[in-house]
């Protein structure tokens, strides 16, 4: 052996420090013990674990990149990882059928969103048939998603008048006045449910004709979508 050569199957090289290695293929049986403080182009493969416990793993051998802790624990922009992944930073999704899977199964592609229309009708109450949309709002999921949908009116009515909450032309909740005159009354409605990926409509209903609503001030529909 000399500076520049060495011949040999290597069986005793345990303690080979990398500085000096610029270029060829090492077998790892053979060199259990390798500082790779120099080992800064070329690709790495590992057949076995790899370990970093309390080390980076990164593209560049900065301190920017997969923070792996001694107890496992994995961090992104941090050094202190307090859970399996621990991100210092954003997270972003790609891809409108990718997301987040809880524990019980269930999958998040999108962050919580409000849709929220008000009835913008004229007139107090607006001339309106009966058992017909008064307002109505409409939305499109990419994905199936839990609902939350709440609905508030008023009515002026003598006698028993039934309002309605539909979704996608299904009664889905009912709310009642019985009075003996006309009488400005408030009604409130919701449901609560999942809807598969499509577009959907979300509408109110009377049974009684003209009878719901006072200049575009007192009718909404708001749906809280978590999809």
């Amino acid at each position: 052996m000399t500076a520049n050569t060495f011949e040999g199957d290597g069986a005793k090289l345990t303690n080979l420090n990398a500085n000096n290695l610029s270029h060829g293929t090492l077998n790892a049986a053979r060199i259990p013990n390798l500082s790779a403080n120099k080992i800064t182009t070329g690709q790495f493969t590992a057949k076995a674990n790899l370990k970093l416990n309390g080390h980076w793993l990164s593209g560049d051998g900065d301190n920017e990149g997969v923070y792996v802790a001694n107890n496992g624990n994995v961090g992104i922009g941090t050094t202190t990882p307090g859970a399996k992944l621990d991100v210092s930073g954003n997270l972003k999704i790609t891809g409108s059928a990718n997301g987040v899977i809880f524990s019980d199964s269930r999958k998040q592609t999108r962050s919580p969103r409000v849709i929220y229309t008000p009835d913008t009708r004229s007139g107090c109450p607006p001339s309106a048939s009966a058992n017909t949309d008064l307002w109505k709002q409409t939305f499109t999921l990419a994905n199936t998603a839990s609902i939350a949908t709440f609905a508030n009116a008023i009515s002026a009515y003598g006698g028993r008048m039934d309002i309605i909450l539909y979704v996608d032309g299904h009664a889905k909740n009912h709310a009642l006045t019985d009075s003996a005159s006309v009488n400005w009354q408030d009604l409130h409605l919701h449901w609560g449910g999942t809807l598969s990926a499509g577009t959907h409509t979300i509408s109110v209903r009377s049974s009684a004709t003209s009878a719901v609503g006072c200049g575009r001030a007192w009718g909404d529909i708001m749906t809280l979508i978590f999809e």
